[in-house]
């Protein structure tokens, strides 16, 4: 029992530095996106109001990319706390619950949008492989951390 409580720990903290890269990832993705197809930020604006396009874009970047780049870094961190056997607390968990479940969402919207994609064939496979990763990878964090809860109370208990 103890060496699947080690080996749910390692997982536990390499996933953690997962999650982190991919906060990394999103944010470079978003930059990306940005600086190759401006268009697809602000779509919809009026050409006279050229001021509105850039608040748009600048709450876009600092609400949206940056909320999802520290809450994937406040979960990685936690996660690696928790593998190392130091107290993480549960909140974390909820946390990467719901981050896993928007990034389920997000592959059901790529899916759900692939007949009307722009891109490149090519591009779609890259992004959509990209979002499951991701998803896969909240989900398996998850999955790792009430293991590793559940295994510590077993050893507690001397189970």
């Amino acid at each position: 029992m103890e060496i699947e409580l080690r080996r749910n720990q390692n997982t536990l903290v390499v996933i953690g530095q997962g999650v982190i890269a991919f906060g990394a990832y999103m944010v470079v993705r978003a930059i990306l996106q940005l600086l190759l197809d401006p268009a697809s930020f602000i779509s919809g604006v009026a050409e006279e109001y050229l001021w509105v396009e850039y608040i748009m874009i600048a709450f876009f970047f600092v609400v949206i990319i940056g909320g999802d780049m520290l809450l994937r870094v406040y979960i990685g961190r936690r996660a690696i706390r928790d593998g190392k056997g130091r107290r993480a607390g549960t909140r974390y968990i909820v946390f990467a619950g719901l981050l896993a479940l928007a990034d389920i969402a997000v592959v059901i919207m790529d899916l759900t949008s692939m007949e009307s994609y722009t891109g490149g064939l090519l591009e779609f496979a890259v992004t959509l492989i990209a979002d499951i990763t991701m998803g896969v990878t909240t989900v398996e964090l998850v999955l790792a951390a009430l293991r590793v809860r559940k295994l510590r109370q077993q050893l507690a208990e001397g189970g």
